[in-house]
């Protein structure tokens, strides 16, 4: 059969509708039925408009259309496509389409066309591969998918729709160009940094005069944003970008960028400092109770010696009778030391635990900062004061809201609140306002009485709600139906509503472990969002008949709303279709309710609250014994948070209780001398100990006592011979030479068969001398003065080593114990310098595999397991598992979420070090860098909280822009010299102790050296690009190293808070005037009025850091000849008081300012002193005053007294030449010129106003 009578017999199956419609068709398109029989393949272009063709079909009959254009008409779906597998321009707008599909034949299309119809959902594109444009603006389509397939898209519009988020969607369309998302629900920035990584978007709309803009265009900096994330755009919103709006964008938020990191740095350097004073009152603390515990040991080591000398020794009976007694009294020491250690360790867990919390909490700020930054100011979070109305009135909330029977159970009496942060979310409050206005009538006030405050809690089944409700606003009522089951926004105004499923999960949690300051801290605290809710017409929730009869009426499923048995019924929008919330009674309390709202657009975060409970014990008891100090604790507190910043006021809390003790330990200091050198016997102790530590004495006293025993210098083998009372070295099996005067470890040698060697609370300086005792099990070396673990070679037998209160500190020294002592099961180590290490424990446990005691603790194979899992080692799958192939760039409130990135993935190839862009290996205990060398296209990594001695294995990532090795153990600047593109260095908390080899960062902006141990500023005058550096908190004593700052032309934010240097009087002024550019000082803008007086105090005036600069070095003893003609000197004040210009003869003061000369009656050898152009004036060349004042100031200083010292000051008393030409002297006799009688031979007069010759008659020798 031909192809036409095919069609001839396809035109007689038709019905008698399609029929018509293919005419219809054909006559739109000029075909004839001629062509439509013989020559339909022909055909490439259909087209159809207005309503004359109510559904497709008949298109079959032509196979080889290529553009189809079906518009204005009532289709509904797609369909006979099937057989046009050429079209490539698909028109099919315009149309009443719920969905798409039919079109999986086709394809070949590069044009898709389906906007204004009702589409739903983005789907069944998947076989579209060669599409490039696709336009689906103004459907119902809420959110972005179904496009993973469509590689080759360069342009989408989706317009008009219902979309609020953008998300990762187009990552699989790399060729994408124009992106049209105009009229949607999108309000947040972080969705604009999505569209950043598509390098090759030239067009973006967000705001179209054609359809309508998103509520994210009317937020404040919203180009700017836009501007500086995509930077590769040439049109925003239809509008042509020139390249200076572009360049505008990016130095503003450069300049935001640069404010909010200088707030986090201070913020941060403010938090350190805090924890520092914590610290040392930690340690005044510990280190009280470490001097008992130190006299307890020694008693406890006295008494176990004459236990076991008479054990081993096999002494007489009037020593075997006290053997009973002597062990008594060592079971009570035993007990004593064990609780006082207890108490040591339970401080300092109490201080890591309120210290990681503190952190947990400036992280948590920090969060609240980087989104403020990262959403343009639109989101921000204010802290408020008790003295503001809005947190005094959220604090009264709170508590008429509370009802204290509701936590008889927990005990507790009433909560404090501590907190309170106002919420600035312009794009919630926008919508908020544009929901209520489309609902009620705003110009009528009635409207408000159905405005309420309601509180939104902590659900254990949406950790971290509050803060994602915060930043984003609460969920749509279906996502909360799939969470909770409640298909609506759950508020309530009650705080046990509120609270209490979070406060009873955290309790059940906390079942069976002991109870304690951990299990007490864990529930105590809570916060609450106070939210702003129209709730509209509402009703109180069905009973079960009515929700059974409602679920019917709207076909909602049975199994959806039902609860456990004994539970309320779930709450769903479809339920209460007329309403717009539903109450829900407490059943022993009417006034308390649970509200649902089903617009969750009507519910505005206002404020969040955060609070503790005040449970019936005092609060003091929660802490340990050695925390209970004061019995205004409250007060107390309040007291020593006063003297912090507000900013971080909240986040020392946790550590209040250490700030009390470093307060009371210096006021203590300053009543009394400190106990240093007093003795270590049990006089001592009952110094520093009251009644509460009457145990402790007891103990002490508790007889028997030990007699005191001749001090031991030197080792032996005679006095071992008579210590041991045995005649031969070789039956020697133990020997305790423990608190003695001993140095040195020698005469061992013969005691081949000692299996117990004691000798801690000596002056041991090294381990050497026992290579010979094979046969060691047990050596104790405690309290002594040992710097190394070493001499260890052939002690395979040792079991058991006792090396705590030393001066070990390096790790590397663990080795000699795995290799010499395989075999040792108890190792003690406290109290060296080495335990500070982080990485200490988890190492000491993988070198000494059969370790069961360390450090007094039992050690489980667990601990060993989790050790060897926790390995310091950077190894190349722990990079991998760390790398992200994107910028880790939107920030989250959220603690959970923190910052979004594309991880690697690791394939079976090594192609994935090309894709890593940034790597994040913080808080690893890594000890050094190692296999980064493939990472050359890396361009951001942090090794922050390690352990890193050095700066290495980085020779390679050339790449890297931005590089954190903060809070290691870097000693020296090293290893960078190749890294040119370095613009961000961060070096704080480490051991350095100069700043050097930084030459060759030339791109450096940023630079952080702060917490560290420098000394000067030299090695930063090359880091021509330096705009942030900060140092603060370092041993940078002298001002002039600020001089050696005026070569960084771009330096505005300058932090040196912390330095011993900014104790000096005008350190603010002085660093102002001299580096003119800065902005910020120490956290603080530098204001006009702040530049005005630094100009007034030092310009013009010498100094000698000037005269340094202009000579060249600091040594003026040898200067003869000084030219300082020409600098504007207006002043010259105590500069040539020093006794340092002895031996200057010529100054050249020529065309300055002066007007004043009497700082130079000092120069006692100065024969020639130029001082034309200037404005002398009729000052005298010798005041009284000054130089009576400047005696003064020298006796004080340590010199002779102000008369004698006056009485040897001559007068310019060998000064020849004096030049005072252009001065604007008005009468001679003002100058007091007499004084220079005996010398001055040479006067220049010239160019002033002197009308008479006067007052020179005395100067015998002038010529």
């Amino acid at each position: 059969m031909s192809s036409s009578d095919k069609q001839r017999d396809d035109l007689r199956q038709l019905s008698q509708q399609e029929y018509a419609a293919l005419q219809e068709l054909c006559e739109n398109n000029g075909i004839s039925e001629d062509q439509l029989i013989h020559r339909a393949d022909e055909v490439s272009t259909l087209e159809m408009f207005l309503y004359n063709f109510p559904k497709m079909c008949c298109l079959h009959f032509f196979p080889n259309i290529t553009t189809i254009c079906i518009m204005q008409q009532s289709l509904t779906e797609i369909q006979t496509l099937e057989s046009c597998v050429n079209l490539e321009n698909v028109w099919l707008n315009e149309n009443a389409i719920h969905r798409i599909s039919g079109l999986d034949k086709c394809v070949n299309i590069k044009n898709l066309y389906l906007y204004s119809n009702k589409i739903r959902r983005i789907e069944n594109l998947d076989k579209l591969t060669k599409l490039e444009r696709l336009w689906l603006c103004d459907n119902n389509i809420p959110r972005i998918e179904g496009i993973d397939t469509l590689t080759n898209l360069t342009e989408i519009n989706l317009s008009r729709n219902k979309i609020e988020r953008i998300g990762e969607v187009f990552k699989s369309c790399p060729r994408i160009t124009s992106i049209n998302l105009s009229d949607n629900g999108i309000g947040s920035f972080k969705e604009v940094c999505y569209l950043a990584r598509l390098q090759h978007l030239s067009e973006l709309c967000l705001t179209d005069p054609h359809w309508g803009e998103n509520p994210i265009s009317s937020l404040c900096n919203y180009q700017t944003y836009v501007l500086f994330n995509i930077q590769q755009l040439t049109t925003l919103d239809t509008l042509v970008l020139p390249d200076e709006t572009k360049q505008l964008a990016e130095a503003t938020y450069m300049k935001k960028k640069m404010y909010y990191n200088m707030r986090i740095k201070t913020l941060r350097r403010n938090t350190t400092n805090a924890l520092r004073r914590a610290q040392e009152g930690k340690q005044s603390k510990v280190g009280q109770a470490n001097l008992m515990l130190n006299t307890l040991i020694r008693q406890q080591k006295d008494i176990e010696r004459e236990i076991e000398e008479i054990k081993y020794y096999k002494r007489d009976d009037q020593s075997s009778e006290l053997l009973g007694p002597l062990e008594a009294k060592f079971e009570v020491l035993k007990g004593v030391v064990e609780r006082k250690s207890k108490e040591v360790a339970d401080t300092e867990t109490f201080f890591d635990d309120c210290k990681k919390k503190v952190y947990e909490m400036t992280d948590q700020y920090v969060r609240r900062l980087m989104v403020e930054l990262e959403t343009g100011g639109n989101i921000r979070m204010e802290d408020g004061r008790p003295t503001d109305l809005w947190y005094k009135s959220c604090v009264d909330l709170l508590h008429s809201r509370f009802f204290k029977e509701d936590f008889t159970q927990y005990n507790v009496s009433g909560l404090r609140v501590t907190r309170v942060t106002r919420i600035h979310n312009r794009f919630l409050r926008n919508r908020f306002e544009e929901h209520l206005e489309n609902m009620v009538d705003i110009g009528d006030p009635s409207y408000k009485r159905s405005l309420e405050y309601l509180f939104f809690g902590e659900n254990p089944l949406m950790p971290g709600e509050l803060q994602r409700a915060t930043e984003d606003g609460f969920r749509h009522p279906h996502e909360y139906a799939a969470l909770t089951g409640e298909g609506a926004v759950c508020l309530s105004n009650s705080v046990s509503l509120s609270d209490l499923p979070r406060l009873q999960k955290r309790v059940e949690q906390m079942a069976g472990t002991k109870s304690g300051v951990k299990s007490h801290k864990a529930w105590s605290s809570g916060q609450v969002l106070v939210t702003k809710v129209f709730l509209g017409k509402s009703v109180q929730e069905m009973n079960v008949v009515a929700a059974r009869r409602a679920m019917k009426e709207t076909s909602v499923e049975l199994a959806s709303t039902t609860g456990p048995k004994g539970e309320p019924m779930k709450i769903l929008p479809e339920m209460y279709a007329e309403h717009n919330s539903v109450f829900r009674i407490k059943a022993s309390d009417p006034k308390q309710r649970l509200w649902f709202v089903f617009d969750h657009a009507l519910v505005l975060p206002e404020y969040l609250v955060e609070y503790e409970y005040d449970v019936k014990a005092p609060v003091v008891n929660c802490l340990p014994a050695s925390m209970v100090t004061t019995q205004n604790y409250e007060a107390r507190a309040a007291e020593e948070l006063e003297k912090l910043d507000f900013d971080i006021r909240q986040m020392a809390r946790p550590v209040v209780p250490f700030l009390i003790f470093a307060t009371d330990n210096v006021s203590e200091a300053e009543k009394k001398a400190t106990v240093e050198d007093e003795g270590t016997g049990a006089g001592t102790v009952a110094k520093h100990v009251g009644s509460e530590e009457d145990g402790y004495l007891n103990a002490i006293n508790m007889p028997p006592t030990v007699p005191t025993r001749m001090k031991v210098f030197i080792m032996t083998e005679e006095l071992i011979l008579k210590h041991t009372q045995v005649s031969c070295l070789s039956q020697v099996t133990y020997l305790n030479l423990h608190g003695n005067n001993i140095r040195r470890l020698e005469a061992l040698g013969s005691l081949v068969n000692l299996r117990v060697l004691v000798a801690s609370f000596n002056e041991i300086v090294k381990v050497e001398g026992i290579a010979e005792l094979k046969r060691l099990e047990r050596l104790e070396l405690g309290f002594n003065l040992i710097k190394r673990i070493e001499g260890m070679r052939g002690l395979s037998a040792l079991t058991a080593l006792e090396l705590n209160n030393n001066l070990i500190y390096r790790l590397e020294d663990i080795n000699v114990l795995k290799k010499y002592t395989p075999n040792l099961t108890t190792l003690n180590l406290r109290n060296n310098a080495i335990c500070d290490n982080k990485t200490y424990r988890g190492l000491v446990l993988r070198r000494l595999s059969m370790l069961s005691m360390l450090d007094g603790c039992p050690v489980s194979e667990q601990d060993h397991a989790l050790a060897l899992e926790n390995s310091s080692t950077l190894t190349v799958q722990l990079i991998c598992d760390n790398a992200f192939s994107q910028r880790r760039t939107m920030w989250s409130l959220a603690a959970a979420q923190g910052q979004s990135g594309e991880k690697v993935e690791a394939g079976d190839d090594d192609a994935w070090w090309e894709s890593v862009e940034e790597v994040v290996l913080e808080h690893q205990r890594v000890r050094r860098l190692q296999n980064l060398e493939r990472l050359t296209k890396m361009r951001r990594a942090s090794f922050s909280d390690n352990e890193l001695t050095r700066i290495e294995g980085l020779e390679c990532c050339t790449s890297l822009e931005e590089l954190s090795l903060e809070d290691n153990r870097i000693v020296q600047v090293e290893g960078l010299s190749t890294l040119t593109s370095l613009k961000l260095l961060d070096l704080g908390k480490n051991k350095i102790s100069r700043v050097e080899n930084l030459e060759n960062l030339t791109w450096l902006t940023q630079l952080s050296v702060e917490d560290n141990e420098i000394e000067c500023l030299a090695g930063l005058t090359q880091l021509s690009c330096l705009m942030e550096l900060y140092i603060g908190n370092n041993r940078i004593a002298e001002m002039r190293e600020v001089q050696q700052l005026k070569d960084l032309p771009k330096l505005i934010i300058l932090d040196l808070l912390g330095n011993p240097l900014c104790q000096c009087q005008d350190y603010r002024l002085y660093v102002v005037y001299h580096l003119r550019k800065l902005k910020v000082l120490d956290g603080m803008g530098i204001e006009a009025t702040e530049q005005a007086a630094a100009k007034s105090k030092y310009a013009g005036k010498l100094t000698l850091d000037f005269l340094e600069e202009r000579v060249g070095h600091r040594f003026f003893e040898h200067l003869r000849e000084l030219d300082l003609s020409g600098f504007r000197i207006r002043d010259l004040g105590k500069v040539f008081q020093s006794e340092d210009f002895i031996c200057l003869r010529e100054l050249n003061l020529d065309n300055n300012h002066i007007s004043d000369l009497s700082g130079l009656c000092f120069l006692t050898n100065l024969v020639a002193l130029r001082c034309n152009h200037n404005r002398v004036e009729g000052l005298p060349i010798f005041d009284e005053g000054f130089a009576l004042q400047a005696a003064h100031d020298k006796a004080a200083s340590g010199g002779d007294d102000a008369a004698a010292f006056m009485g040897k000051l001559p007068c310019f008393d060998m000064l020849e030449v004096l030049q005072l030409g252009h001065n604007q002297i008005t009468a001679l006799p003002s100058l007091q010129l007499y004084r220079l009688r005996n010398s001055l031979r040479i006067l220049f007069l010239q160019d002033n106003e002197i009308q008479k010759v006067e007052g020179i008659d005395m100067l015998v020798n002038l010529q």
